[in-house]
């Protein structure tokens, strides 16, 4: 960043301190010192859930087909069984739904998570079989806004957000 660039120009950095306003991060790939901007509590909750948002999305939509194949819905509810008899596809997307919804919802409550406020953010943002077109986009839709909004209540932090690897960085998140 140019607090970085400009710190580091003015050989301040000798001292070990970082600027006014942000805290010592890792060394660069030169091995020079960085600084990240200093989050408040509620910066710092934000970026992490924003992180986790965004990971689990990528891999919600890199594995929706297998989220609307009726066949891994009903053998996901069968006892003891379930997670066997479900595709890799859908077992990832699975914990990607609970890592979404979980960091989505934490966020709004702050505690814990009542069975029927999971319900509701998966009937929310979460595609089910038999869903239509439409509503698949509105699904996506709606899980890209409450990224932006993750991200943007992450105030400065949104500079450490992790980037999906290109190959999988859907459009909402570009």
């Amino acid at each position: 960043s140019r607090a970085n660039a400009d710190f580091i120009r003015a050989g301040k950095v000798a001292g070990g301190k970082p600027p006014a306003g942000f805290v010592a991060g890792p060394p660069d790939a030169e091995g020079n010192p960085t600084f990240i901007p200093k989050l408040n509590d509620e910066q710092a909750k934000a970026t992490g859930f924003a992180n986790r948002i965004q990971s689990a999305n990528t891999k919600i939509d890199r594995f929706e087909n297998s989220l609307l194949d009726p066949a891994n819905k009903v053998a996901a509810g069968v006892p003891l069984v379930g997670n066997y008899a479900v595709s890799g596809g859908f077992q990832q997307a699975d914990q990607a739904v609970r890592d979404f919804i979980n960091a989505q919802l934490r966020r709004e409550s702050g505690a814990v998570i009542a069975d029927s406020e999971f319900d509701n953010a998966y009937r929310q943002y979460i595609p089910q079989p038999g869903d239509r077109p439409e509503v698949l986009r509105q699904e996506r839709e709606a899980r890209a806004l409450a990224f932006r909004n993750m991200r943007t209540s992450s105030g400065p932090g949104a500079s450490q957000i992790e980037a999906a690897p290109s190959d999988d960085v859907p459009d909402w998140a570009k």
